[in-house]
């Protein structure tokens, strides 16, 4: 009886994912269970570049304002003797 238990029974199938298997199947998932959820997300990366944007400006401002301070800084200063 042993001899025919051993013949019946089957190698346990073992799955083997690679990593590139596993992020493919993760990208799958996220694409199609969150594409509802994207929207808010891109609000707010248009929020970001809008106030980017903005201290970019103020930046530049800053930068001019420098130049012409240190310009009159330089020019109202005595020369060193």
């Amino acid at each position: 009886m042993t001899v025919l238990d051993q013949s019946t029974q089957r190698p346990p199938v073992v799955a083997s994912l690679g990593c590139g298997t596993l992020v493919v199947i993760a990208l799958i998932v996220l694409i199609f269970s969150s594409g509802s959820s994207m929207q808010p997300l891109q609000d707010e990366i248009s929020g970001l570049r809008t106030e980017i944007a903005g201290l970019r400006v103020e930046v530049e401002a800053l930068r001019e304002e420098l130049r012409t301070t240190g310009t009159r800084t330089t020019e109202s200063t005595p020369p060193a003797e």
